[in-house]
């Protein structure tokens, strides 16, 4: 395809990329069970990476989240939670067993969507023992990738996932969430590949978010060395969290027995220990970011 070969060209000329090796071949899709915390089981349904993009398989991500949602029961019992590119839906199907009264898992693509139904109806139902009462587990379509920004960008440059969708969105018939809907949590892993699907991101959570008490937690991969300097993915979710009026605390991890590292950046007033961030939380790792 026309897509690869681009993809091929950029390695050539030595541009960094978000890739992963994958097998691309015609298997069928196969099922996988992962045992988490406190003994809570998750069966999820991978897909041939044609089919799924990164959603074909559970990412390393997804299931660091998971475990912290099963860890922090909480901040979901009896509570509304939206799942941003959900891929295989391991995180929210953990925040359904966390006690949450409802929990919609959402992707842009409807292989992946449709490939949710089935994952759904071999974990349900979910009854936490706490509430007693069985989750609404629901998946719906929803592209994040969307609006001025991601139109002009993607004119000229797709990631696989922008590629799929213009493909298999033209004859799909699956269900978009509803604009009007609200939720209390919100939750991604994993979500952003370019630098320019922060602001994408943060914007659908600014309009997701059943205010004034809802939370968004994100877990992101940083690959940067610097990602807080300007056109660094960090420093576009701090300036997009104060464009859409939202707090923002970012979590990175410190080697050792050292505490993690944690900033809070206002909606508003200037950003606090820039540089001494700048050097915390470069190179490869996870980085929780925690809107309100």
């Amino acid at each position: 395809p026309t897509y690869l070969a681009d993809i091929l060209r950029r390695c050539a000329r030595g541009e960094r990329e978000y890739c992963h090796v994958a097998d691309t071949d015609a298997r069928m899709p196969s099922w996988v069970l992962y045992s988490l915390h406190d003994g809570v089981r998750i069966v999820t349904n991978e897909l041939p990476v044609a089919l799924g993009g990164v959603g074909w398989r559970v990412s390393v991500g997804a299931l660091c989240l998971a475990d912290w949602v099963l860890r922090h029961a909480d901040l979901f019992e009896g509570r509304s939670v939206l799942e941003l590119g959900s891929g295989l839906g391991v995180t929210g199907i953990a925040a359904a067993h966390a006690g949450a009264a409802r929990v919609c898992l959402t992707d842009a693509l409807p292989e992946l969507v449709g490939n949710l139904e089935r994952v759904i109806e071999s974990n349900a139902p979910i009854q936490p023992a706490a509430s007693g009462t069985p989750c609404v587990l629901e998946c719906s379509l929803l592209d994040f990738w969307d609006g001025p920004e991601g139109v002009q960008r993607c004119a000229s440059h797709r990631t696989m996932e922008e590629h799929l969708l213009s493909r298999q969105g033209a004859e799909s018939s699956v269900a978009t969430l509803p604009a009007s809907q609200r939720f209390d949590v919100v939750l991604a892993a994993e979500c952003c590949y370019e630098r320019y699907h922060a602001s994408m991101l943060v914007r659908t959570i600014a309009r997701r978010l059943l205010k004034p008490n809802a939370r968004a937690y994100v877990l992101q991969a940083v690959r940067e060395k610097r990602p807080m300097q300007r056109g660094g993915m960090l420093a576009e979710v701090v300036s997009s969290a104060r464009t859409e009026g939202l707090s923002l605390k970012l979590t990175a991890p410190r080697s050792g027995a050292e505490a993690p590292k944690c900033i809070v950046f206002s909606s508003t007033g200037p950003v606090a220990e820039i540089d001494e961030w700048a050097e915390r939380v470069g190179g490869s790792g996870l980085v929780m970011l925690e809107f309100a």
